[in-house]
């Protein structure tokens, strides 16, 4: 018989160390005339392949307490060996994703307690997981002001009323009392009985993520306070139905249209066809270009009367180059073309003026001419 122990290896193969191993115990069995409850070994089948067996003896004596034999019993332990050789493998392979995931992920059991620990949790809150392993989550990683909270969900929990099953985002302290905001996958394992028995839990550190978040939030409140705050009309259209998405209160005051009105619909829904129509042209020949338009005089019809408008309108384009928004700034004009004719106005009255003035003058002098003629006449 060739002994396979206890090794880690396919039950297909046996070392001459472990043989060696195995004839040594039962030398030392036979020469103390002892029984021995088990010994795994391993067997050549007459076909070839190999068996492992679970043997146990009893010495057989005589009288004088001379051994005469053993009395055995082999119970074949193949597939057993081979299941516990598989769920090895299982073990060590899933050990080995676990600590190669580049996420917390971690193993706490019914009262909250850790189970696993992985390397980047490790990394991410300064604990080793000898440190963690079999303590309650919320006396490690826990932010005090949130402790009697968490604490409070498992033993909910443990009462069957809550399944931690799902997503959510919660902050984990860590050894040097760093916050650190991280979003979470939960999954839960069942036992046989269908009882929730482990909480896996997958964690990602969004901290960085949610500043970034933040920042941007703020200069986008920034960014719609500043447009606000501009007195010319600023309007976004979308690039495919020309579609607004943004409208300044300046916009809302000229067109007595509120942004909420306006926002997700097109030029058709608030202005008559022909007016609209001239809009959609404009928008288009602008999208198709790579050129600012620029439009002097724009007409638009408003509950304050018709205002003329002057107008810009460029494209905004995506990383490809492809038309992505279509901007517009509009300045109302109405009072300023107003005061240019009234001014060209005064100056054809001015002109006008200016040369009766000057006709006047020249009747003058040729009245005074024709007076000396007549008193040269009269002399």
């Amino acid at each position: 018989r060739r002994s396979r122990g206890t090794s880690s290896r396919s039950p297909g193969r046996t070392s001459p160390a472990e043989a060696e191993r195995v004839g040594a115990v039962f030398g030392e069995i036979i020469a103390a005339k002892r029984a021995f409850p088990s010994l795994e070994n391993t067997n050549r089948h007459k076909d070839g392949h190999l068996v492992v067996l679970e043997t146990s003896g009893t010495p057989i004596l005589n009288a004088e307490g001379e051994l005469l034999g053993y009395r055995g019993v082999d119970r074949d332990i193949t597939q057993r060996k081979q299941n516990e050789y598989e769920l090895r493998v299982e073990r060590d392979f899933n050990s080995t994703v676990l600590e190669a995931a580049g996420n917390v992920i971690v193993v706490l059991d019914m009262a909250g307690n850790f189970v696993r620990f992985n390397r980047a949790a490790e990394e991410l809150t300064g604990y080793r997981r000898d440190e963690v392993i079999g303590k309650p989550v919320w006396e490690l990683v826990i932010p005090h002001e949130q402790r009697m909270g968490v604490r409070g969900v498992f033993e909910t929990l443990c009462e069957g009323n809550v399944d931690l099953g799902g997503e959510y985002e919660n902050e984990w302290l860590s050894r040097d009392g760093e916050r650190r905001l991280l979003h979470w996958h939960n999954s839960v394992l069942h036992d046989d009985e269908g009882n929730i028995s482990y909480i896996v839990a997958l964690g990602y550190d969004v901290t960085e993520h949610r500043k970034l978040e933040n920042s941007l939030r703020e200069q986008e409140r920034e960014l719609a306070q500043i447009i606000d705050h501009i007195p010319n009309m600023i309007f976004l259209k979308e690039a495919d139905e020309l579609r607004y998405v943004r409208f300044n209160s300046a916009g809302e005051q000229l067109t007595g249209v509120s942004r909420e009105d306006i926002i997700g619909r097109n030029d058709h829904d608030f202005f008559p066809a022909g007016q609209a129509d001239f809009f959609n042209e404009k928008d288009r020949k602008v999208l198709a270009s790579a050129q600012m338009e620029d439009i002097p005089e724009e007409p638009l019809d408003t509950p304050h009367g018709t205002r003329i408008l002057h107008t810009r309108k460029v494209a905004i384009r995506d990383e490809s180059g492809k038309p992505k928004f279509l901007l517009g700034i509009s300045e109302d004009i109405t009072e300023r073309k107003q005061e240019e004719r009234d001014h060209e106005r005064l100056q054809r009255e001015l002109q006008q003026a200016q040369k009766m003035e000057s006709l006047g003058q020249l009747t003058g002098g040729i009245a005074h001419d024709f007076n000396n003629l007549l008193g040269i006449i009269n002399g």
